[in-house]
């Protein structure tokens, strides 16, 4: 299995369980990944449901 599909975490816990992958060797995966929070930009979204009735205001 492909490391990238055998890390999903998607699927790990059922890799863990099939004795694909040991919860240490995760462990040490997730310790080795890089901090990348410095790349990370904020976005502003807007509310697009602010203006939407409620289901209340809906039934009157």
């Amino acid at each position: 299995m492909h490391s990238d599909k055998l890390y999903d975490i998607r699927t790990i816990e059922r890799n863990i369980r099939k004795n694909l992958l040991s919860r240490k060797d995760y462990d040490k995966y997730l310790g080795g990944l890089k901090d990348l929070t410095s790349n990370l930009e904020l976005i502003e979204i807007a509310d697009v449901l602010k203006d939407m009735p409620t289901v209340e205001e809906y039934k009157d």
